[in-house]
């Protein structure tokens, strides 16, 4: 897996491994309220992620599943960020129209291909810490109260 970084077998294995648990990628403390108030106000949510592994299993972990309407992950469907058409995959899995959705990222050269398939988006600088709080501005663009 690594041989073209120059790693041995055993150690790409190892990284590969650790990278892919999502046990070392904790939520942000605000991310079960939003997702609840949200889900309370009636409103679908997708998650569209660039990624190598089946983050499925921490949602249902952490009882988040029951709130997350619908996943569109890039080692599933061969699409990546930027591509507008992963952001249309995303709508279309989730019966959404880009005009009625708001598109959460935190990566602005990736997730603005969300505005190339139409879609209104609101970038958060990259958390650095779960116990921050930016979330209340996803509610508050929603028109969701906390």
């Amino acid at each position: 897996m690594g041989e073209g970084a120059g790693l041995e077998p055993a150690l790409s294995d190892a990284l590969y491994t650790t990278l892919s648990d999502p046990a070392g990628s904790p939520f942000a403390s605000d991310v079960a309220p939003t997702l609840t108030a949200l889900k309370a106000a009636g409103l679908k949510v997708a998650v569209v992620s660039d990624i190598h592994f089946d983050l499925r299993p921490a949602f249902e972990r952490t009882g988040l599943d029951a709130y997350v309407d619908d996943y569109a992950l890039s080692f599933e469907h061969g699409l990546c960020k930027p591509d507008p058409a992963f952001f249309r995959l995303a709508l279309e899995r989730l019966g959404a129209r880009p005009e009625e959705t708001l598109m959460v990222g935190d990566r602005s050269a990736r997730d603005g291909g969300a505005v190339e398939a139409g879609l209104t988006t609101l970038l958060l600088p990259p958390l650095t810490r779960t116990t921050e709080e930016r979330l209340h501005l996803v509610l508050g663009a929603c028109g969701v109260p906390r």
